[in-house]
């Protein structure tokens, strides 16, 4: 198990694992909603509604262990800085799996209502979802290696920026495909569409707000 030295070397042998396993569950959501652009592509909308409640499922999880790790902090000494540090990274990461139930939620609106998104679109979906994999990763190896390498924690900080970047461009070309589809009928789903490609780019958003917490903590410690 990673030991966090930015700590202060106090045995919070709790925290931290519980820590560790809040990250890890909310990279499992970016990694369910990958799988479940897939579904929608393959068009197995019945598939697609059962990694959606999955999603659901895990970005719950990942809310109980933020809540756990709020309580335990209660009852250990921790130095004050340190313990700031710590809710920052918790909060801001939780962040990520809200963002990605948002996503998938909106999709799944989309589906409900009868309306099926053009190929074209979920195909740069699964670019931005592809890439919001990689961006959450390089997050989580980075917070894994927080207590032993700090130059690596954050070499792999400068990788969820690259990531987030890339994202963002791939964004720009999204809202430029739906608007020229939906510049003659304005609709419902046009409207939908796009907060679906907002809410896909405010993951990796998240991920590079998280992943500078880390970046100062890796520097402090």
């Amino acid at each position: 198990m990673t030991e966090w030295s930015w700590l202060g070397g106090r045995k919070l042998q709790n925290v931290i694992m519980k820590s560790l396993e809040h990250i890890k569950t909310v990279h499992l959501t970016v990694l369910k909603l990958d799988e479940f652009i897939d579904s929608l592509i393959n068009d197995e909308i019945d598939q697609a509604a059962k990694i959606y409640n999955e999603i659901v499922s895990e970005e719950r999880k990942a809310d109980e262990i933020k809540r756990e790790i709020l309580n335990s902090l209660k009852g250990v000494f921790i130095h004050p800085l340190d313990r700031e540090d710590l809710l920052r990274l918790i909060l801001t990461a939780d962040d990520i799996a809200a963002y990605v139930k948002a996503a998938g939620r909106r999709l799944m609106s989309l589906y409900d209502i009868g309306y099926k998104i053009p190929r074209e679109i979920l195909e740069i979906m699964k670019d931005i979802s592809k890439k919001t994999v990689s961006a959450s990763k390089s997050l989580l190896d980075s917070i894994m290696v927080l207590g032993t390498d700090s130059s690596k924690s954050i070499e792999l900080t400068h990788n969820v920026e690259k990531y987030e970047e890339e994202i963002d461009e791939i964004r720009i070309k999204a809202l430029e495909k739906i608007y020229t589809q939906c510049k003659k009928n304005l609709t419902m789903e046009c409207i939908l569409l796009r907060d679906v490609i907002e809410d896909l780019e405010a993951i990796s958003d998240k991920c590079e707000d998280t992943s500078d917490v880390v970046r100062l903590i890796a520097i402090s410690s």
